[in-house]
């Protein structure tokens, strides 16, 4: 909320100088956090980040569980707080900031696998590492997930199917100033429902685009994957037989994922370690052919794995990259074109 606002709405507000230096600390927390779901994820600001946890989903097959602590007590200087009388303390200490006596509240919380547990297992992290609540938006692509994350504000998430009806039926009615934040400009031409955009042929290719739930116009410059990957979590093992059972799993479903995606093959492939210390190691190879089934893979991927032991080893991941896709030859055909041809979906 601008201060300006703030201040018309609380006279008595006390506006304090921000200090970006801790800013700056809170945000590498919640970075840290995030990079464990997605190591490709992309920091918006400094408290927005978007993710990609495709892989991390698929990976999950068990409930996870994780300590909850929240503090009592006369200290408020550490957060997230509960009242005294919800449960009975499991113990205290005297905070070395205000003095002051503080209650420590300790108990566990379960997460399930899919999405939405998973981003409810995100959004507990962050609160537990830094005492601030976030909302998020689970959906196809990065646009509609920052459209839903603003849904169940504060403290809360929505999940938008993975499906065209449910995406389509999203985005039907959604105010225009959602998506385009341009809502003077559009109303000023009679533009108040997004079906009319279509009439509107200077600007309909790349507003039609954001309609759909399409991420913007497509880059003439870089429209291509850069990267297909899969990784498991484990016990930690030493065991070279475990671990080429878990690599024919996971060389499975990094083909599985390849189909679906349109990935003929790859020029180079990386395995990933994580080691019992948490120490990452990375090893990537580029045979002179291109890799496009599990076997051709899996035989690359011992060597390397051969290479680096002994060592106890808690993940094992394969990234292909420098990929070729089936519609490499695709026409970039402007979407309003194609939305042409189906008229009769248009009022």
């Amino acid at each position: 909320m601008p201060g300006f606002i703030a201040k018309k709405l609380c006279p008595q507000l006390e506006v304090v100088p921000g200090n970006f230096g801790k800013y700056r600390r809170e945000s590498m927390k919640f970075e840290a956090i995030f990079s464990d779901y997605d190591e490709e994820l992309s920091m918006g600001s400094l408290d927005e980040a978007y993710l990609d946890i495709t892989a991390y989903v698929a990976a999950k097959s068990k409930p996870s569980t994780l300590i909850r602590r929240r503090f009592g007590g006369e200290c408020i200087c550490k957060l997230p707080l509960i009242a005294d009388n919800s449960v009975s303390p499991s113990s205290t200490e005297t905070c070395s900031k205000c003095g002051k006596e503080r209650k420590v509240f300790e108990d566990s919380v379960e997460f399930g696998v899919g999405r939405s547990e998973i981003v409810r297992e995100i959004r507990f992290r962050v609160e537990q590492a830094s005492g601030l609540t976030c909302s998020a938006g689970i959906a196809p692509n990065f646009m509609l997930a920052k459209i839903c994350s603003d849904i169940n504000k504060p403290n809360g998430q929505f999940e938008l199917a993975n499906r065209y009806e449910d995406v389509m039926k999203f985005l039907s009615d959604l105010p225009i100033r959602k998506s385009f934040r341009k809502n003077t400009k559009l109303r000023s031409m009679d533009c108040c429902i997004r079906r009319r955009i279509y009439s509107l042929n200077p600007i309909q290719e790349s507003f039609l685009r954001i309609a759909l739930g399409l991420p913007g116009r497509p880059s003439t410059s870089d429209t291509r994957r850069k990267s297909i990957s899969v990784e498991r979590t484990f016990t930690p093992t030493s065991d070279r037989s475990v671990l080429n059972e878990i690599m024919e799993e996971v060389g499975s479903m990094l083909v599985k994922d390849m189909a679906d995606a349109g990935v003929v093959g790859g020029r180079c492939v990386t395995l990933k370690l994580r080691l019992s210390s948490f120490d990452v190691l990375t090893r990537s190879v580029t045979p002179k052919r291109l890799l496009s089934s599990r076997d051709d893979i899996l035989v690359v991927m011992r060597d390397v794995l051969e290479r680096e032991m002994p060592r106890e080893i808690r993940l094992l991941g394969i990234r292909l990259s420098n990929l070729q896709l089936v519609n490499d030859r695709l026409t970039d055909t402007p979407v309003s074109v194609n939305f042409s041809r189906i008229g009769h979906l248009v009022d």
